[in-house]
């Protein structure tokens, strides 16, 4: 088992690339930090081609976390990147094997709206966004690949749950 992370604001920032050294791994999580401005297109573009890299009957997953709703570094809402960044989303559901998306919501200032999905004060688009990102997902439905982590304690939570799941699933011909 390996993982690579990439991180990313309006452009692709840094990457790890694939590693099973814990202490490397960890660090480099803990070196990360929030930047302005969201393109998710930019970070799902570095996954896909990680994912590509994969040989046949090998298992991956991505894990989508972010803080704010793709703006691409402008005042508002971006519909175009959420749309660029679900097609990434698609074609990695639509890989054979199919690559498994989880999505993470994080910040403390998620708040439920009046139909009781959660949100950030800039909106819906953001909840919207990663409920059809994720694998078995849309935008009216919960299911196990979209989680919302409105604090640490809880983004710990929702790790130990995706690791889980990982460790369940096998690939068999």
């Amino acid at each position: 088992n390996r993982i690579a992370v990439v991180t990313w604001n309006n452009a692709l920032r840094s990457t790890l690339s694939f590693s099973n050294a814990k202490t490397t791994i960890l660090n480099f999580i803990n070196a990360m930090a929030a930047r302005y401005s969201t393109n998710s297109t930019t970070g799902l573009t570095k996954a896909k081609e990680y994912a590509q890299s994969f040989q046949a009957n090998t298992l991956h997953a991505v894990v989508l976390l972010t803080d704010g709703e793709n703006n691409g570094g402008g005042s508002g809402h971006s519909q175009a990147i959420d749309d660029s960044s679900l097609a990434i989303c698609q074609e990695l559901k639509n890989m054979n094997p199919a690559t498994i998306i989880y999505t993470i919501a994080l910040g403390n200032a998620m708040q439920k709206d009046g139909s009781g999905n959660f949100i950030k004060p800039e909106g819906l688009a953001i909840d919207q966004f990663l409920r059809k990102c994720a694998s078995g997902a849309s935008a009216e439905n919960d299911n196990i690949y979209y989680f919302i982590a409105p604090s640490a304690a809880q983004l710990n939570t929702v790790f130990t749950t995706i690791a889980n799941n990982l460790q369940k699933l096998r690939i068999t011909d």
